[in-house]
């Protein structure tokens, strides 16, 4: 958030600066081409002279004054809002421009420009909004990468509580299940497992991948003790073997 008030801040400041920098410049070429229409005290020529600020949408009123104060050209723009019409603090919303308006080396008048500062905000809430947009999906790319990382440890990083009895063929066959387990989603197996106190029995294993559909980042087993079920279901067998004996 910090970053986007910087940042918000910093093309503001680059922004306001540019366009009072290109404002002066006009207000120069207009104060040069007004000049005469003073001297020879044709308004209607120095109000066309001020027409020519409505290739600038960003000036929204200028007045033409001579030396004493006396208004002597006014232009506004059609579509300027009112004073009373503006969202934005009168301080906010406009900022004046001025020229001094000469002829032979001598200031005959002044030239003022009313810039209005909307375009600019409007720009700037665009600006920031791309950079909240961009800050919020770089967030949210890390906080999967470490979801994806703390999943993968914990799955990964448990310590050993089983060990596998030799012979049982989970070891020996554990590259293929992994195989399966990436093609098909799981791995199903049953065989008989030692607990770290040496106690043995029957486990039914399930081997899934860690972030299935992409390239896995390890695989998560999941190991139930079925001894009691496979015990009834052998007692079961033994039983219906001996019933249908003659």
């Amino acid at each position: 958030m910090l970053i986007c008030i910087a940042l918000g801040v910093a093309t503001w400041t680059t922004l306001r600066a540019d366009l009072l920098r290109n404002s002066r410049i006009v207000a120069g070429v207009l104060a040069q081409n007004a000049a005469p229409t003073i001297q020879f005290e044709d308004p209607v020529a120095a109000l066309e002279v001020l027409s020519a600020l409505s290739g600038h949408p960003e000036v929204f009123a200028a007045e033409l004054v001579r030396t004493d104060g006396e208004l002597f050209a006014f232009y506004r723009r059609p579509t300027a809002p009112g004073p009373d019409r503006s969202l934005l603090p009168e301080p906010m919303a406009r900022v004046a421009v001025s020229v001094p308006v000469e002829a032979e080396g001598v200031a005959i008048g002044e030239l003022r420009l009313s810039i209005a500062m909307a375009r600019i905000y409007q720009q700037v809430v665009l600006a920031v909004s791309c950079i909240l947009l961009v800050v919020l999906v770089v967030l949210g790319l890390v906080l999967l990468l470490q979801a994806r990382l703390f999943a993968r440890l914990l799955v990964l990083g448990r310590p050993c509580t089983l060990l596998f009895a030799p012979g049982s063929g989970l070891v020996d066959g554990l590259p293929d299940r992994l195989q399966e387990s990436s093609t098909n989603g799981l791995s199903l197996d049953e065989c008989k497992m030692i607990k770290a106190d040496g106690t043995d029995f029957c486990g039914h294993s399930v081997i899934i991948p860690v972030a299935p559909g992409l390239a896995p980042d390890g695989y998560a087993m999941v190991i139930r003790n079925i001894t009691n079920q496979r015990q009834s279901m052998n007692s079961l067998l033994h039983a219906a073997t001996w019933s249908a004996m003659p």
